[in-house]
């Protein structure tokens, strides 16, 4: 025997029902409204954060190429005091409370990337003076006392070298070799790669995609999920370039290229202009010397490595281009 519900109750749990799915309807609705204004804003936020990410890693690594440029042009262009320059400089990026502290962190760090790509941590390539401007430009009767093995490049009285390669017949005084001048050949000019590693883990597998694992120490850093940022600088010489056979572990390697590299233009120079007298024994005086002398550092335990000021900013008049 069926039952038969009054027309009222049914009427009534009919419009239950609908009001039922209607409820629910309306909180999918509302999801979807959350979703479609929700992460569009946390995209832009979390955007945000890794572009002032990037900007603040670019100022600190820029500052850091500026300390090895220092470095280099005071201290005849060695490898192992620009590469010890740099990475000195890279505290303010991994800061702790404590020095000690912050220079762990930046050996956990650059130990992560050798790790990762199986390369050097970073890569500055020195693109001048270039190992043609050494055939160019060598002077064999200038012998530094950590440098006696290694082609030197005269920094003194630039003016009156330059005239005198001019009289040679080499064109502007532009050496046959290298093309470059000796204004040229006395400018650190160096191309540092920084593998930057972001924050937001979806931007990695894009990376990757455009990176080459065979190729370039760029492409290989992109393939390994490292956003290589690339920093330039130009400084003149406040110390005679030596050609040294050392790269620091490949982190300061030297680019040969027959592109002349553009220089401070130094045509008007006085006589005598660019450095003091040098001495056989005993290294080069240098025309600009620090306001408080050059003083000799700690001895270091690689051979061939001259001896490192105590501050190479002191006194010296520097050039960035």
């Amino acid at each position: 025997m069926t039952a038969h519900l009054p027309p009222c109750h049914s009427n009534h749990l009919i419009r239950h029902q609908h009001t039922a799915v209607c409820r629910a309807g309306q909180r999918g609705a509302g999801m979807v409204e959350f979703l479609v204004v929700v992460l569009p804003l946390l995209m832009l936020g979390l955007g945000a954060t890794e572009a002032a990410h990037w900007y603040g890693t670019r100022q600190i690594v820029s500052l850091a190429l500026m300390e090895a440029a220092r470095a280099g042009s005071t201290n005849h262009m060695h490898p192992q005091i620009m590469a010890q320059a740099f990475e000195d400089a890279l505290l303010p990026l991994y800061k702790r409370p404590s020095r000690e502290s912050s220079q762990a962190r930046v050996e956990r760090a650059l130990q992560q990337r050798r790790v990762d790509l199986g390369e050097p941590p970073w890569q500055i390539t020195v693109r001048s003076p270039t190992p043609e401007a050494f055939q160019d430009f060598a002077d064999p009767g200038l012998v530094l006392p950590k440098a006696r093995r290694h082609p030197t490049i005269n920094n003194d009285y630039l003016q009156e070298q330059h005239q005198q390669h001019a009289k040679r017949g080499w064109h502007k005084g532009q050496g046959p070799a290298s093309g470059q001048d000796i204004f040229q050949a006395n400018t650190l000019a160096l191309e540092l790669v920084w593998p930057h590693r972001p924050r937001l883990p979806l931007i990695v597998p894009i990376l990757k995609r455009l990176g080459d694992p065979h190729g370039s120490y760029s492409e290989q850093a992109l393939a390994n999920g490292y956003l290589p940022m690339a920093r330039g600088i130009s400084m003149v010489m406040q110390s005679h370039p030596v050609l040294w056979s050392t790269t620091a572990g490949n982190k300061v390697i030297l680019q040969a290229t027959h592109d002349a590299v553009d220089a401070p233009d130094h045509s008007g120079l006085e006589a005598g202009t660019g450095g003091g007298e040098h001495k056989e024994d005993g290294g080069p005086t240098s025309g600009n010397p620090d306001h408080n002398g050059t003083t000799p550092g700690p001895q270091n335990p690689e051979p061939d490595m001259p001896p490192v000021r105590n501050d190479p900013a002191c006194g010296v008049s520097l050039c960035c281009l």
